[in-house]
């Protein structure tokens, strides 16, 4: 299955998002040692692909954002 890494570190937000994939991929939690990502995008979805490609950088995995 493919393994993809959850850019969030809120737990709630975390949860939500396995829920939505479950089955469909493996969900990996976001590493530790990633800082966190300046979210200057002018939109909700700039502010989430920000934080996919800073995990993408990090990992070399596929990687799931959200911004709300």
């Amino acid at each position: 299955m493919l393994q993809v890494v959850c850019a969030s570190a809120n737990p709630d937000k975390v949860a939500e998002i396995q829920q939505l994939l479950n089955g469909v991929v493996t969900l990996l939690p976001r590493p530790v040692d990633v800082p966190d990502v300046v979210e200057d995008a002018d939109s909700l979805v700039g502010n989430a692909r920000l934080k996919a490609a800073a995990i993408v950088a990090a990992t070399g995995l596929p990687a799931v954002a959200d911004d709300t």
